[in-house]
């Protein structure tokens, strides 16, 4: 009986020298500083209490390798917060240069129509008094003005010209 206790202990003595053998303070603790270098942080975090399990007497050590981790990853943070400040203030200009540019594109729009709608008058007057030759001058000119984000119809097509036939129109203006 006592042999057998004897080779209990034993076996599990070297069992257990075996199990500290293969770990390797060490090399954890450098594994650790790796990874935290290339910004690995869980691995890091890992590799140090793993450290920490093989050689709790060298705690203190593996206390301040974590406290340059939350140092790091806080630092990370911070820049991480300035940049979304920082694309957040983008996002709001681009905003308010894209709404500035489609008031102006409405002015624009509002201010060819109101063009074109006065050659066409115009021409639509000279068309009246049988100046066929300038009324095409006009028009012609017209459809330069409309807007090319708005799609439009040949002059002839949106306007009535009184006193004079549609299918000759397009032959003044050599469409």
């Amino acid at each position: 009986m006592k042999n057998a206790i004897f080779h209990f202990i034993l076996v599990f003595a070297v069992s257990h020298l075996n199990a500290q053998s293969n770990c390797d303070f060490q090399k954890l603790l450098n594994d650790g500083k790796a990874a935290a270098k290339k910004e690995n942080y869980e691995l890091a975090l890992n590799k140090f209490n793993s450290a920490r399990r093989c050689d709790p007497d060298k705690g203190e050590e593996i206390d301040k390798e974590v406290e340059k981790l939350f140092v790091a990853i806080n630092q990370k943070k911070k820049e991480a917060d300035i940049e979304r400040r920082r694309a957040e203030e983008q996002t709001k200009i681009a905003q308010a240069a894209r709404d500035s540019i489609a008031t102006l594109l409405k002015k624009f729009e509002a201010a060819s129509a109101e063009i074109v709608d006065a050659l066409a008058r115009e021409a639509n007057n000279l068309i009246y008094h049988l100046d066929y030759n300038a009324a095409a001058a006009k028009l012609r000119i017209a459809p330069i003005s409309i807007s090319p984000l708005s799609p439009s119809k040949k002059p002839w097509q949106r306007w009535h010209f009184s006193g004079m036939k549609p299918d000759r129109l397009p032959e003044l203006l050599n469409y």
